[in-house]
């Protein structure tokens, strides 16, 4: 199963400052795979890290990554490391379901509404 991941990269630090896009230096991906019998979390893997290019920022590319060997109950995080070396706090978790989530079938548009003059 893929899991895709989308990172919203942070625009403050911690003390509530300003973040701007070009003081982050990399993001890293991370999994925590479910092991053993019974299943309990094992250890945190680094994924990839994606380092921007100076005074550029990280292109959508990199705030993006596809894990192909995602499996149920792996949960995965990311955090960001600015240009001056500090590593931001993880974040949110997400978690493999174990399901795939079909979208719903989109129905067609309904009518629009048309207006004339006549004279």
């Amino acid at each position: 199963m893929n899991a895709q991941l989308i990172a919203t990269l942070p625009t403050t630090r911690e003390d509530n400052s300003a973040l701007a896009p070009t003081d982050i230096a990399s993001i890293t991906f991370q999994k925590t795979s479910l092991t053993g019998s019974p299943p309990a979390a094992g250890p945190q893997t680094t994924l990839v890290v994606n380092t921007a290019s100076p005074g550029v920022g990280l292109t959508p590319d990199q705030i993006t990554f596809t894990d192909s060997t995602s499996a149920t109950g792996d949960a995965y995080t990311f955090f960001v490391t600015d240009t001056a070396g500090n590593v931001g706090a993880l974040s949110n978790v997400v978690t493999n379901p174990g399901t795939v989530v079909t979208p719903p079938t989109l129905s067609p548009p309904a009518a629009g509404t048309l207006a004339a003059t006549f004279s």
